[in-house]
Parts: structure tokens; sequence; C-alpha cells
């Protein structure tokens, strides 16, 4: 499960983050997996994962992350957030997170594309978001 959020904080906070619950592993890969490609958006800050003790994290029985976009309060984030064209590139950047996630947790080689509805339909929301 990811969970899309924007982010408050103190000062001048920026950049996006992933959360994860601590105890699991696989929700730690997932995180790994999108923040790793949230890093490659240019002149992006580069956040680490982090741990969280959410509700939506502690209670589900599944890898689930959060991701926080950014931080509204910060003037200059909240102006790209607000932009079109960089909600796309943030979710690109998800959903090839994702996607890689996939492709390890399931051992896919990156070639193979329809394993499966889920790995079916994150190819097909990946073509639609490019």
């Amino acid at each position: 499960m990811v969970s899309i959020h924007v982010n408050v904080g103190p000062g001048r906070c920026i950049g996006p983050e992933a959360f994860y619950y601590g105890k699991s592993v696989q929700g730690k890969v997932l995180a790994e997996c999108i923040q790793k490609e949230l890093h490659r958006i240019p002149e992006i800050r580069k956040r680490t994962i982090k741990t969280g003790r959410y509700y939506l994290l502690t209670h589900t029985s599944m890898p689930c992350v959060i991701v926080e976009t950014g931080f509204i309060n910060n003037p200059a984030e909240r102006k790209k957030l607000l932009d079109k064209k960089y909600q796309q590139v943030l979710a690109r950047a998800i959903s090839q997170g994702i996607l890689e996630y996939l492709r390890e947790k399931e051992n896919i080689p990156q070639e193979k594309k329809g394993f499966g509805p889920l790995f079916t339909f994150f190819v097909t929301l990946q073509k639609k978001v490019s």
C-alpha cells in the first residue's frame, strides 16, 4: 500500500520522503525503492527514508509506505507541488519505485512485463503518467 501526502515541518524543510513501519522488512524495501526514484528528480533535496508509527503503517497486513511529496508550508515547494507537470514527475517517480519493488519482490527481469494483475496495473499506470 502506498499512501501519498504532503508534509508540514519546521522552518524551511524541503523534499519528498517515504515512511515505513520499522518492523516491516518489505515496507522498508518498498520505501527504499520509492525514495531511490524520487532522488532521480533533478534539483530535489535528497532525504532519507524514515520509520514511523502512524496508524496506517502499523495497522496493515501488507507492506505499507507513506510518501510525503514535499513540505506545503515551504513557499517554494508549495509552488512546485501545485504545478501539474511537477505532480506528474512525482507520480512517475513513485510508480517507478513501486515497479522496482515488484520486480525485486517477484524477481521479475526488467525487460519482462505483464506478470500478474498488480504488475500489469502499474505498468499501465506508468505508461499513462509518462
